[in-house]
């Protein structure tokens, strides 16, 4: 639902004058406007709307969600949530037409029917499957950069590619291509973030380079487009279960990086083998072994899983939430988070003392922690440019599937 002119509706608490137009008073010297409603252009008008929502969301019987104020619920024989960004509403729940109705009694909405297009990811629904794509967006910056008619790519990079800082004359001749690398990347970022994990890992590593490009770079980047391009109908794919469970994979590429050596931290977050949340990211300080590269990794999945859990018990999306498990391949990580013990060992003793806040929530049962085998690590694309067969492997596990068979129940991953 989009709330028509949203803006508008709040009186300003603060005091803020105009000059008078042409043609409305002679003496304009002397006199001015004041404003008594908030207007669309004032730095303060979003925040002034979103109390102005709030406060009426709240006396209706609704509730926000402290560290996430975008979102509110309300429990009864008819839940509903909503979800707001700026002057869109999103709302979701069994019987909607009674809470749309008291919104427009207090609010000027437009109702847009069925969610099929939010922040510019499109949402196909059939029955209990939905799965969410950005085919549009991606064509339009194939049309933006001209990549339709070049040779599709098999993966994102080439496998185990390792990008170095160009030299000063390389450089030179990518300035003078007036290539806009950095818009270039900003676009693949908003793609990865979304809907396309299995090009996460080639956007961080192309980030690294936006200060100071190179031809090699640009050329790593077009990679990126022909795969992104000839990948466009593949969409992440959900279901509907009776239990939620959230499982994570974690991972790292120990050192592997030549400018600094410094390994990649890479997760999974999934409900029921459907992927919420991934991240690829290089670590701030240089690990001196596997098993801290791994530490650190599984720390990040471990925040990641608690943010996640917190949330839905907050908004009590279910009451049928099991409690998270931690899926890595190393021991030694494994080993440091299960036995306190291991603090003294000397490949462990100067780590930072929060990477160990997952101790805590083992302790109490709030997390699990499991071994698995290096083939079954379901993060591994996510910390180096790898082959189609482990790319097309880890898409398929977490469900990220071709648009022509993701709504068919029986293509969807379950399990483990």
């Amino acid at each position: 639902m989009d709330v028509q002119s949203a803006f508008l509706n709040e009186p300003l608490k603060e005091g803020i004058c105009l000059e008078i137009p042409q043609g409305v008073l002679e003496d304009k010297e002397t006199q001015v406007l004041q404003l008594n409603r908030s207007l669309y252009g004032l730095k303060q008008a979003s925040l002034a709307w979103y109390k102005h929502l709030s406060n009426w969301l709240t006396i209706s019987g609704f509730k926000f969600s402290l560290p996430y104020p975008c979102v509110f619920w309300r429990k009864g024989e008819n839940p509903i949530w909503i979800y707001v960004h700026v002057d869109d509403l999103s709302i979701s729940g069994r019987d909607l037409e009674d809470s749309k109705k008291a919104i427009k009694t207090k609010f000027k909405m437009k109702d847009l029917g069925k969610a099929n297009l939010l922040l510019g990811i499109k949402i196909n629904h059939l029955n209990d499957v939905f799965s969410i794509d950005q085919e549009h967006y991606i064509d339009e910056l194939a049309e933006r950069y001209k990549i339709k008619d070049l040779i599709p790519s098999n993966t994102p990079l080439k496998p185990h590619l390792q990008l170095s800082n160009p030299s000063k004359k390389e450089n030179e001749e990518f300035n003078n291509l007036n290539i806009n690398y950095q818009s270039e990347i900003g676009s693949l970022n908003y793609i990865s973030s979304n809907t396309f994990p299995d090009i996460t890992f080639s956007v961080g590593h192309l980030s690294q380079f936006l200060k100071k490009p190179g031809i090699q770079h640009c050329n790593a980047c077009l990679q990126v487009f022909c795969y992104l391009y000839h990948s466009k109908h593949l969409c992440l794919t959900f279901k509907n279960h009776g239990f939620h469970h959230i499982k994570t994979y974690s991972d790292s590429d120990w050192g592997n990086n030549p400018i600094d050596q410094r390994s990649v931290s890479a997760f999974t977050v999934s409900i029921n083998l459907h992927l919420i949340s991934w991240r690829s990211k290089k670590q701030q300080t240089v690990s001196h072994s596997t098993t801290e590269a791994e530490y650190k990794s599984l720390s990040d999945a471990t925040k990641e899983a608690t943010w996640l859990m917190n949330l839905i018990n907050e908004i009590q999306l279910t009451s049928a939430l099991l409690n998270p498990i931690l899926f890595n391949d190393n021991k030694g990580a494994i080993d440091l988070a299960l036995s306190e013990a291991n603090h003294s060992n000397f490949k462990a003793k100067h780590m930072d003392n929060k990477l160990h806040f997952i101790r805590e929530l083992l302790k109490k049962g709030t997390m699990m922690l499991e071994h698995v085998p290096t083939t079954s690590t379901n993060a591994y694309f996510l910390t180096k440019s790898v082959g189609k067969t482990i790319l097309s492997k880890s898409l398929q596990f977490h469900n990220l599937l071709k648009k022509t068979c993701a709504l068919s129940p029986f293509s969807l991953q379950g399990g483990m």
